[in-house]
């Protein structure tokens, strides 16, 4: 099956468009993700999420 190189493209765009609109509210600071390892206290990971996914 050839692969059709544009559609391809298209795709690429498209999930890097939504990426960027999941990113928006993070690196504006109207959304913060955090985690917690047991009881112990969260821990703000926003930025490493903002750096993994850019």
């Amino acid at each position: 099956m050839a692969v059709d190189w544009r559609e391809y493209a298209k795709a690429v765009e498209n999930q890097l468009d939504q990426l960027r609109r999941d990113l928006e509210p993070l690196e504006s600071g109207r959304m913060k993700l955090g985690e917690r390892e047991g009881s112990g206290a969260r821990r703000d990971v926003t930025q490493e999420a903002i750096d993994r996914n850019k």
